[in-house]
């Protein structure tokens, strides 16, 4: 259970920013939510590469975009379903710069 710890926190914490930040944000403005949305759904998505060394964190994109999903009912209305694109897409971007950024570290430290 430990060594799956950090990932389910992870997990944990994505659903939380998509969950709650709309509805404890919701009287600031959407623009401002939204970029904070799409900045800690990219955070995220590299910390997930860091701490997982198995395949599966490839998967995390399609997680996120699930989790975006169901959460269109509550918080948004249809038009809100076009912007899966871009949680995946955003999600992608922060696992290849994770994965980057892990092999730079790996490389650095194993040349030692």
């Amino acid at each position: 259970m430990k060594k799956y710890l950090p990932k389910i926190i992870i997990i944990l914490l994505q659903i939380f920013v998509l969950y709650l930040f709309p509805l404890a944000f919701k009287y600031i403005d959407q623009i401002i939510v939204i970029v904070g949305i799409f900045l800690a759904v990219f955070g995220l998505s590299m910390m997930i590469v860091i701490v997982s060394k198995n395949k599966i964190k490839y998967f995390y994109s399609i997680l996120v975009s699930i989790v975006y999903v169901t959460s269109i009912p509550l918080f948004y209305n249809d038009s809100a379903f076009g912007n899966v694109v871009w949680y995946f897409a955003i999600s992608s971007g922060g696992l290849l710069l994770g994965f980057l950024i892990d092999k730079f570290v790996d490389s650095v430290y194993n040349n030692r």
